[in-house]
């Protein structure tokens, strides 16, 4: 006759679940992932709104460097952009401006 013991893990081994448990890890899983991008949410809305705070604090004084080198600069500027633009309208192509 079966001891008690072994009448007790017979009877509970039928109720076990597997030893890898694959809802088990996937819920796991999505929790850390959860958690993570939480934190990830945190870190960049802090350094978001720290850097906003500094532009505002900054800006006053770097104004009119911004509209001197705006003024110096957009020419080029305008040639780099068109440039982009016909490049970029062209690719695939093998000729400059179509054929």
């Amino acid at each position: 006759m079966n001891s008690p013991d072994e009448r007790l893990a017979a009877f509970f081994a039928t109720d076990l679940p597997p030893s890898r448990d694959p809802r088990f890890q996937a819920e796991v899983r999505h929790a850390l992932a959860r958690r993570r991008f939480a934190t990830d949410m945190m870190v960049l809305s802090t350094a978001c709104a720290i850097g906003a705070t500094a532009f505002w604090l900054v800006g006053p004084l770097l104004a009119p460097i911004v509209v001197d080198l705006t003024r110096a600069l957009s020419p080029g500027l305008v040639i780099v952009v068109l440039g982009a633009w016909i490049w970029t309208l062209n690719a695939g192509r093998g000729a400059v401006f179509g054929s």
